[in-house]
């Protein structure tokens, strides 16, 4: 057989075989000692090469191809690689390497191959389970030594289970695994358990409500950036309620961050306060729209975290907070000390608590009376004297003994309390420790005169505590801007300058072309930066540079429209949250082709209805299966042609939600009245019956 396809391959192509013969060496491996001529007739044939791909590509199809030879052409570009990632002859190791290409369909092929590697097949066969259980290698291999499955990741054995000609001893083996996910897929096939003839509604809806939104339906491992993405998503997800079927929102973690959503209405608060799920009740007390009378409602809640939630509340009145100032929890009694609305009589009965952890949050509030931080200043605890020395209640006169005859940690707290007198500033500033000068050079109080001379010290950190003080007036910050006697410091200072909001925009047009990316990140997120400085940062060649100028509340809308084609993921998402970006580029990025992106206009304040609604409608073009999805096909926005598309989903939850949708055609029904998920199944026959 092998005979006949190279003889058939050299007829058809008889000339360009010739020429490869002759020339074949010299394209593969260009010598270097070559003539110009030789060069010249070289390229020229490499030209034809890529005009006759079909040579290649058949090539790379022989069996008959060397090892050497598949190798070189799987590098030459993703269409000959997966020719040779499907071809049978091509060698294990090679086979292993391709498992790993940038291509999905160079990784289907390498999963279809019967000679890549136990280890490679597993691999790639979580992508792609259906062409590894078609794998005229896989029942061999798992037959004759089950051990091997174990070889296969959760990720890979929940996507193989869910395919409907998986092998029976595969689901037995999957029934009994420790993972409690992985049984449960696999005792809903219809071959372990049989058919379904009631409550198979109850039961998707108990999967549902318990699924967590960060991480997709099978339950699968992500990358830190898919993380990430699915995070933000499960957050998003509520700014649809008014698109979302009821079985979605009584999801935990759905309820979690609709309590958290600071537009959520007091209606839904109000019904959230009442969740017998404490991590919800959490959220409805942190919530800044959470009426009055329900953070008393939770000021009282069996549980000491939402008790303590709500004494954070910004909205919660100083009587509620100070009910709980003798509550039996210390982490209740810790928020009540550091609360700025708690009395002085309250923290004057909370200074003498028996817990250091509540007295250090008396220690440190701002409200503390004098007599009671005096105390507090000696107390056994290190940290708790240490915080009543940065206190700017704290007498005078102990932050004058603190500032002589104490050890160098209270020292720096001295440093840094802007009550303490000037003259004890002037002794800390020619101290030998320099985390000591620095605080000083950082504090709002310290005089112009000892500013000047901490901005000419010997230590980098010191005058980056200057450049830091928003009271150092512009002179001195200028002077740190262009100082040039000290290079080592030059980026440290202008990162600092670059924070600092009393910058004028002199300063930062200056150091905005400062090499460091981290300078020019700081100068771009400033809300002094001019639009011309913006403008030109808009165009910075690092992308973390260009998203602080997308993040920046003083960029304007021309700016904005200029970035909304940028390449980079996250420059569109802040652009779609920045507050300045106009409707109309809200309107196109909500058909970005980044899932992220399309979800991140939902955030922005313009964000219409309409807009929300195309957004809602594109959580179709989703890749892979995700809640997002899931919410969509369950929703009365599913158009049939997207369902009829999705009815082969890897996720049985999301082929339950197409079957149960009255959009979905009867033809896909009865195919789905065969799925080999038993919940799938009866919920397929069921539709069927009201077409």
């Amino acid at each position: 057989m092998r005979f006949s396809r190279l003889i058939s391959f050299i007829l058809s192509h008889f000339f360009v075989v010739i020429v490869y013969i002759l020339f074949g060496t010299a394209i593969a491996i260009p010598n270097k000692k070559a003539t110009r001529s030789q060069d010249k007739s070289i390229k020229t044939f490499s030209m034809n090469e890529i005009n006759n791909s079909l040579v290649l590509e058949q090539e790379a199809e022989l069996e008959t191809t060397s090892d050497d030879r598949l190798k070189e052409l799987a590098g030459i570009n993703d269409r000959l690689a997966q020719i040779v990632a499907g071809n049978i002859a091509a060698p294990p190791e090679l086979l292993k390497g391709l498992g790993f290409h940038k291509s999905k369909a160079v990784r289907k092929a390498v999963a279809g191959n019967p000679n890549s590697p136990v280890i490679t097949l597993f691999l790639v066969g979580e992508d792609f389970p259906q062409e590894l259980l078609n794998n005229p290698v896989f029942p061999l291999l798992t037959l004759e030594d089950l051990k091997r499955v174990e070889n296969i990741s959760s990720d890979g054995l929940a996507s193989l289970i869910q395919q409907p000609q998986v092998p029976e001893f595969l689901l037995n083996y999957a029934a009994k695994h420790e993972d409690k996910i992985l049984a449960y897929m696999a005792k809903m096939n219809v071959a372990i358990s049989g058919e379904m003839l009631e409550g198979w509604h109850e039961e998707a809806a108990i999967v549902i409500r318990e699924t967590y939104l960060k991480y997709d339906i099978l339950d699968n491992y992500f990358t830190e950036e898919e993380f990430h993405k699915l995070l933000i998503y499960s957050e998003l997800l509520t700014n649809f309620l008014e698109f979302i079927p009821p079985v979605i929102i009584e999801n935990l973690e759905f309820r979690d961050n609709l309590g958290k959503n600071p537009n959520t209405t007091a209606t839904w608060l109000r019904k959230l306060a009442h969740d017998p799920t404490r991590w919800i009740r959490n959220s409805v007390a942190e919530n800044p729209n959470t009426p009055l009378d329900i953070l008393e409602l939770l000021s009282r809640d069996r549980n000491y975290m939402v008790r303590r939630d709500v004494i954070d509340n910004p909205n919660t009145p100083v009587e509620i907070i100070e009910s709980l100032a003798e509550d039996s929890s210390i982490e209740v009694r810790m928020s009540v000390a550091k609360n700025s609305k708690t009395s002085t009589d309250k923290l004057k009965l909370l200074a003498g608590d028996p817990s250091e952890r509540v007295r250090m949050q008396v220690a440190g509030n701002p409200n503390t009376p004098a007599d009671k931080l005096e105390i507090l200043a000696n107390d056994d605890n290190f940290q708790v004297s240490q915080l009543a020395a940065k206190n700017p209640n704290t007498p005078t006169k102990i932050l004058e003994s603190l500032a002589i005859n104490s050890s160098a940690e209270k020292r720096q707290s001295v440093a840094e309390n802007p009550s303490t007198p000037i003259e004890k500033l002037a002794l800390l500033a020619t101290d030998s420790d320099r985390w000591i000068r620095y605080r000083v050079g950082k504090n709002p109080s310290t005089p112009i005169n000892i500013l000047e001379l901490l901005a000419n010290d010997s230590d980098n950190s010191v005058r980056d505590g200057v450049a830091k003080n928003l009271s150092t007036p512009l002179n001195i910050l200028e002077f740190l801007a262009t100082d040039s006697s000290n290079p080592d410091s030059y980026n440290w200072i202008h990162k600092s300058l670059a924070e600092n909001p009393n910058s004028s925009a002199k300063i930062l047009r200056f150091i905005s072309t400062n090499p460091d990316p981290s300078v020019r990140e700081n100068v771009a997120g400033n809300s002094n930066a001019k639009s011309d400085i913006l403008q030109s940062l808009a165009n910075d060649s690092v992308d973390s540079v260009r998203r602080y100028v997308a993040k920046n509340s003083s960029t304007s809308s021309d700016i904005l429209k200029k970035m909304v084609n940028d390449s980079d993921v996250l420059i569109r998402f802040y652009v779609a949250k920045n507050h300045n970006t106009p409707i109309e580029i809200l309107e196109k990025l909500a058909n970005d082709h980044d899932d992220l992106v399309r979800a991140s206009v939902s955030a922005n304040p313009k964000c219409t209805q309409e807009i929300k609604e195309t957004i809602f409608r594109n959580f179709a073009k989703l890749e892979y299966p995700s809640f997002s999805r899931l919410t969509f096909f369950l929703s009365d926005y599913a158009e049939s042609s997207v369902l009829v598309e999705n009815s082969n989903s890897v996720s049985w939850l999301e082929r339950y939600a197409i079957a149960k949708n009255a959009e979905t055609p009867e033809d896909t029904l009865k195919k789905l009245a065969e799925d080999s998920n038993r919940i799938v199944r009866a919920t397929a026959k069921e539709s069927l019956l009201y077409k």
